[in-house]
């Protein structure tokens, strides 16, 4: 089978997102199950050799023109694992499957920039007709996307840490021998980034630097991180772009994972950090209840900051064969061979998923 997957919107920037690595990786996986698939791409620079990709150039024209490239191909099926199709694909009789990360452009679209809500909602919705299948990375966003595609099949496909564990470790010199509490994630309004800002002060008694890693995104709580993490009399640190050697050194050495998210479709960087074994502290939502590992802790969404600070204070790190069997839960494997067989039970069947 000859599956061609779209990340071309996925590469087109040094700095990515959970979003983004998820494509990455999960085409890594499954070209090493169907060797005859392709990736289109703006940089090889993301993977582990070159082979099955096609560089392209000009990120927006190339996602817009993928559909005439593919007119005239023999690929089996289209997947498209981090962004929608280009609204060209109406016409393409190219069998196409996309995996929708959560319902956030539908439900919050409006703490969305315009383009956001352009490419994740409305041409979404517009190329969503075309998809054969919708896939979700766990069961709870499957639940989510479900009355929002309610002529879809939309069923779970599965989710896994995207940073290799096993690479070299890059110490941050001036971290070095400090004591620092981690959050991971695109700076924007659902990751409550305002009620870090208020922990992170209530832990300046207790000498723990709040570090912040992550791309600026939207909303006035960018600039406000921004502001914080430039006053010289704050213990907060945002990095917005650094190095995979330098996360897993972040991982390795913080005191505890933070993370009070209102909602999330995964939360891959918990995950990360989880597989890794570091204490985590998180907020009580309903996905950190399905992903969060044993030794997690998870607080309302009302808790004092002061409480929250007390928790980083005394949350464990995990052992070995804690965090080891918490990871063995995730598999890029696994995720490449779920997609590969919906893919054929869809060709075997011959039907389409929607009205």
């Amino acid at each position: 089978m000859r599956v061609i997957f779209d990340l071309t919107l996925a590469t087109r920037k040094p700095e990515i997102t959970g979003v983004e690595r998820y494509g990455i990786n999960l085409f890594e996986a499954f070209r090493k199950i169907c060797p005859g698939s392709t990736a289109y791409v703006m940089s090889t620079s993301f993977f582990s050799s070159d082979d099955n990709l096609v560089l392209c150039q000009h990120p927006l024209m190339a996602w817009l023109t993928l559909p005439f490239r593919l007119a005239s191909s023999s690929y089996d099926a289209a997947v498209f694992p981090s962004m929608p199709a280009s609204p060209l694909s109406i016409s393409s009789r190219l069998p196409l499957y996309r995996i929708i990360h959560d319902d956030f452009p539908w439900t919050r679209g409006q703490e969305m920039p315009i383009k956001g809500r352009l490419l994740f909602r409305d041409v979404e919705r517009a190329v969503s007709s075309r998809y054969r299948a919708i896939f979700a990375p766990t069961g709870y966003s499957a639940a989510k996307l479900r009355p929002i595609f309610p002529s879809h099949d939309v069923s779970e496909i599965g989710n896994a840490p995207a940073l290799p564990f096993n690479g070299e470790l890059s110490e941050i010199a001036e971290l070095r021998g400090k004591e620092f509490v981690l959050s991971v994630g695109t700076v924007e309004p659902r990751k409550n980034y305002e009620k870090i800002i208020d922990v992170a002060a209530a832990l300046q008694p207790h000498n723990v630097l709040s570090v912040v890693v992550g791309r600026s995104g939207w909303g006035n709580i960018a600039t406000d991180l921004d502001r914080a993490s430039n006053d010289p009399t704050s213990n907060i640190r945002w990095m917005k772009d650094i190095s995979d050697s330098q996360l897993r050194w972040l991982y390795a050495n913080c005191r505890s994972f933070l993370s009070l998210s209102h909602d999330e479709g995964f939360n891959m960087p918990l995950v990360e950090a989880g597989s890794l074994g570091c204490s985590i502290v998180a907020s009580d939502i309903a996905i950190h209840r399905t992903v969060s590992p044993p030794w997690g802790r998870l607080v309302s969404p009302g808790t004092p900051a002061d409480e929250i600070a007390t928790e980083i204070m005394t949350a464990p790190r995990a052992t070995e064969s804690a965090y080891l069997a918490y990871r063995a839960r995730y598999s890029w494997d696994f995720i490449a061979a779920n997609l590969l067989s919906k893919i054929q039970a869809h060709r075997r069947t011959g039907a389409r998923s929607h009205a």
